[in-house]
């Protein structure tokens, strides 16, 4: 591209969304244009003071059509050789062509098609500035950048317009790195990094997994210990979980499972002892211990007015993930998990088991290294059960230490490689599953269980 090239693109040719909007609220506009004129002609007698009023109220009245509602159809964007230009009504944005990660048609249904001025949607950290809903374009940029529009600075990921010309568009931005640029200016194209090395670079800096190795510790307690008043919900509880093994949580109803679990991802603060997480301490290094975490509780916590893909999209932005690694994975748990046929639907409209699906995709986008689940299998139907059990020993065999609460035992024998037994808030029995299961001379994991709370019970 010519350094001194500059392209010019509309995006007002498809004008049907603006002509509806413009109608409806020039009809509001005129009935309370009418009322302000009937209450100047009975209540003001001066003729000079009532012409300037009624002059005033037609010329506010025409501005705000034209200088303000229809301001989008007097704008335009530019493409130059260093930068993209976008404006829209009074919002000017400047982008460099290296701060723009991707650019892609999409297919959106918008609620609003037409806007008056650019509006920015938090959940998305986007920039919306659409004339209507047809021949959309997303921008995707290397990470959150700050526009002053309306008055305000935001950060935003992504900006999403319409054109008249999208292929046109496209071209002119450039950002395929097989491209070459003209000769004259080859020097700079190789200063300028791919949109490959951007993310590959993002993904070496934001990444929160640390890089630990193959049966390390994951998770250590010491005495850790929850009283609520006399009564103790769990005391004294010594765990040592190893990267790389699927460790299994058991104990029966008010055990004391959940109660640990919270203290472990920091949800209950320990009445005493110690919680290390990659070997932080969860209290006094809590970003650190956390930073390599992925937790999903009993219960799935969704916001139900977005989107499963816009849920996970969210996730992504808070843990930093690069635009390209979050979309990757998002697609591949969604495909996984067999929620891609339903990505598109509201979080609220999911069953209870496509929530459970939906949470765990949610706490495995940043590639945590740690991951605790309680009762994951909950609510699932057998084909989703047998996926999830297939992904924790993946997970385990990739080096990630799972932790699973869970009540079904023969599923405990089927991933577990160690098991802990909690009862009445203490450990009774920690180990290996063969082990255990010679220790008490039981034939399976069922009756190790049974037998080990029993003999717990009659020595209490």
């Amino acid at each position: 591209m010519q350094e001194n090239r500059k392209q010019i693109f509309t995006y007002t040719r498809h004008r049907q969304d603006c002509y509806r909007f413009v109608g409806t609220f020039s009809a509001v506009l005129l009935f309370e244009a009418g009322v302000w004129i009937v209450l100047i002609l009975f209540l003001v007698s001066n003729q000079l003071l009532k012409l300037m009023l009624l002059a005033v109220i037609i010329l506010l009245n025409l501005f705000t059509v034209f200088g303000f509602i229809l301001m989008p159809l007097w704008t335009k964007h530019t493409v130059t050789s260093a930068k993209i230009i976008l404006r829209y009504g009074y919002s000017v944005l400047e982008i460099p062509h290296q701060n723009i990660l991707k650019a892609q048609p999409v297919t959106e249904r918008l609620l609003r098609p037409y806007l008056v001025r650019m509006e920015y949607e938090v959940m998305k950290q986007r920039l919306v500035a659409t004339f209507s809903a047809q021949k959309l374009v997303l921008l995707q940029l290397d990470g959150p950048h700050s526009f002053r529009v309306n008055r305000k600075q935001l950060q935003a990921r992504q900006i999403l317009i319409n054109l008249d010309q999208p292929e046109q568009f496209l071209a002119a931005l450039d950002l395929n790195p097989g491209l070459d640029l003209d000769t004259q200016h080859s020097s700079a194209a190789a200063a300028i990094p791919s949109v490959q090395s951007i993310a590959v670079e993002r993904e070496r800096q934001q990444s929160h997994q640390e890089q630990v190795p193959l049966g390390s510790l994951a998770i250590q307690t010491e005495g850790l210990s929850r009283h609520y008043g006399d009564f103790a919900a769990v005391l004294d509880v010594n765990l040592s979980i190893h990267h790389g093994e699927v460790y299994g949580f058991l104990g029966a109803n008010g055990a004391g499972k959940s109660t640990t679990i919270k203290m472990l991802v920091g949800l209950v603060t320990p009445t005493s002892g110690t919680v290390l997480l990659n070997g932080h301490n969860l209290r006094s290094e809590e970003k650190a211990a956390k930073a390599g975490l992925g937790y999903v509780s009993d219960q799935a916590m969704l916001y139900e007015r977005l989107t499963g893909r816009e849920f996970l999209s969210f996730l992504a932005h808070l843990h930093n993930v690069a635009e390209p690694q979050a979309q990757n994975r998002i697609n591949h748990y969604l495909k996984l998990l067999d929620l891609d046929a339903q990505a598109d639907r509201l979080c609220g409209s999911y069953s209870f088991g496509m929530k459970r699906k939906l949470a765990l995709a949610g706490a495995l986008l940043h590639a945590p290294s740690i991951v605790i689940l309680d009762e994951p299998l909950n609510g699932l139907d057998p084909r989703s059960a047998r996926k999830l059990k297939d992904l924790f020993l993946e997970l385990a065999a990739n080096g990630v230490a799972v932790l699973l609460s869970i009540h079904d035992l023969a599923t405990a024998e089927e991933v577990c490689q160690r098991v802990g037994i909690i009862h009445h808030g203490q450990m009774v029995a920690e180990g290996d599953v063969a082990d255990l299961r010679h220790r008490v001379d039981a034939h399976n994991l069922e009756e190790v269980f049974l037998q080990l709370t029993q003999e717990a019970e009659a020595g209490a």
